[in-house]
């Protein structure tokens, strides 16, 4: 009797991990691709109004120097996706309900 209530306890952990992790990688994924739009398309309006203006001679890009903040930014975000693949790796059943739910918010969003 004893040995099917801890089974019990486990699987419902298991489960409340499963579907919490689910829920979270949906919400993250669908937020995640409804906000990468927005930044790609105000991203582009900026790197557009900015291609313009030096192209009419009201300002001057430096080239170098926006390569090396571009690159600090990309490394910042690797750093950061590699933080949030750790965690998830911490936690197996959250982490595959995690991915699940984040794949179809991706695709969703």
């Amino acid at each position: 009797m004893q040995h099917n209530n801890a089974i019990e306890s486990v699987l419902t952990a298991l489960g409340l991990n499963l579907g919490a992790g689910f829920l979270l990688g949906l919400a993250v994924g669908y937020a995640l691709k409804k906000i990468a739009k927005l930044a790609l398309l105000i991203g582009g309006f900026i790197v557009l109004t900015i291609l313009v203006l030096n192209y009419k001679g009201i300002i001057i890009v430096n080239y170098d120097i926006l390569k090396q903040v571009t690159e600090e930014i990309l490394r910042w975000l690797k750093m950061e996706v590699s933080g949030l693949v750790t965690f998830i790796n911490t936690s197996v059943p959250f982490a595959g309900g995690f991915m699940a739910g984040f794949i179809i918010g991706i695709k969703k969003g």
